[in-house]
């Protein structure tokens, strides 16, 4: 008991030199990529590459990830790893609509879509009607 005060001080013992709490520090890198049109260099997808082998690791890194999504405001793919043996992989639509839930898919057939988006994006533009 503290003379001045009347307060109990409890002093705790040091812990032990080996101590470990068991946390280890929380860090996550995930590498992303913002695709141009071929021919006019404006910006057309966002792809998420995840090491996701699972479709609730897909959701997890969709829910990390979320508000990134509506900063870049693009067409966005999170893509897990690709399964060596089938060649596929795991794909998430994710912005603007979320619209299936995680599917499997042929690697080159994503690889020709995103080509496709890359390539037809200016003759999807329509140019201004003068009368």
């Amino acid at each position: 008991i503290d003379r001045q005060t009347g307060n109990r001080k409890v002093t705790a013992p040091p812990p032990p030199s080996n101590f470990s709490h068991g946390i280890q520090p929380s860090s996550h890198t995930i590498e992303a990529q913002i695709l141009p049109c071929i021919k006019c260099k404006e910006n057309v997808a966002h792809i998420i590459y995840s090491h996701a082998s699972t479709p609730g690791e897909i959701e997890d890194t969709y829910r990390m990830m979320y508000s990134k999504l509506s900063e870049v405001n693009l067409p966005t793919w999170i893509v897990g790893d690709q399964n060596s043996i089938t060649g596929q992989v795991l794909v998430l639509k994710s912005w603007p609509e979320r619209l299936d839930a995680p599917k499997w898919v042929l690697g080159n057939k994503f690889d020709a879509q995103i080509r496709n988006l890359q390539g037809s994006h200016c003759s999807q533009k329509k140019e201004p009607q003068y009368q």
